[in-house]
């Protein structure tokens, strides 16, 4: 039986976390560029990024202080 854990990661994709943000996909792949944030998960290289929900969320907070 496996049971949910309430510290498990929610991962966002790109086009998500670029609108939590409110900010562009591209400018989010930049940031990712310039190590202003770290993508939780990619499935290659340059492949498709998802993001943890709650590290988005508390840049977005810190960005609008």
């Amino acid at each position: 039986m496996c049971s949910f854990s309430p510290m498990a990661i929610s991962l966002i994709p790109t086009a998500e976390a670029a609108r939590i943000l409110q900010i562009d996909r591209s400018t989010l792949s930049r940031w990712v560029a310039f190590d202003h944030i770290k993508p939780a998960m990619r499935t290659s290289p340059r492949g498709p990024m998802l993001f943890d929900r709650r590290e988005v969320q508390q840049l977005a907070k810190r960005m609008a202080a």
